[in-house]
């Protein structure tokens, strides 16, 4: 019973690390952009027939959203736009096949993303790898220094009135989708506020030399 209970726990232990090791976590800005990579473990010798991502929608409906097929097509097929509202949004690269660039990131991206791919000459279980992906209502990109300028992006997402950013002379700018900082003297230093419609700020501070 000992030896029974213990194999039981050692398949779970191993079916967790396998599922761990077939997911990621990416987490991206509201309105910005973000890579969503997949990296599944293809099977050694075998032709990839095709790729497709699936993303939750609710039962009785199909998850399925975009298809790669690179033997046809160059082109990332993208289908039920209506309900996954990615079309133009979404880029590709044949050369990286499992890999989609997501643009102009909305509240509504924000999904579990499962790759599912299918071989030629080959019955079994599908290679899959799932991306649960997070997107932040309102955030700071980290500042880059350029040249004796520090710079960085508010983003707040869809155009609104009480989306604004906070500059240190107290001035408020509307920020409609998002809006870049540049710091590039002592009279533009200091703490800056970027707020969405439901008052969340990130406060971020900016030196003339970063």
């Amino acid at each position: 019973m000992l030896t029974k209970t213990i194999n039981i726990l050692l398949l779970f232990v191993l079916a967790t690390l396998a599922c761990a090791q077939n997911r990621d976590s990416v987490t991206g800005c509201i309105a910005g952009n973000v890579t969503m990579e997949f990296k599944p473990a293809l099977l050694s010798g075998k032709e990839v027939r095709y790729y497709v991502w699936n993303k939750v929608r609710g039962v009785n409906k199909d998850p399925s959203f975009a298809k790669f097929e690179p033997r046809f097509s160059p082109q990332l097929e993208i289908y039920f736009n209506e309900e996954h509202q990615v079309q133009n949004r979404i880029f590709h690269i044949p050369e990286k096949p499992a890999t989609l660039y997501l643009t102009d990131l909305r509240k509504s991206d924000q999904e579990n993303y499962t790759l599912i791919i299918s071989y030629f000459d080959y019955i079994g279980v599908p290679t899959e790898y799932i991306i649960d992906l997070q997107v932040q209502d309102v955030c700071f990109e980290k500042p880059k220094a350029v040249g004796k300028c520090a710079v960085s992006t508010c983003y707040t997402g869809e155009n609104g009135v009480l989306k604004v950013l906070k500059t240190p002379s107290s001035t408020v700018q509307a920020v409609k989708g998002y809006k870049q900082v540049k710091v590039c003297d002592d009279k533009t230093s200091g703490s800056y506020s970027c707020c969405n419609t439901a008052g969340t700020c990130l406060v971020q501070v900016f030196q003339e030399s970063m």
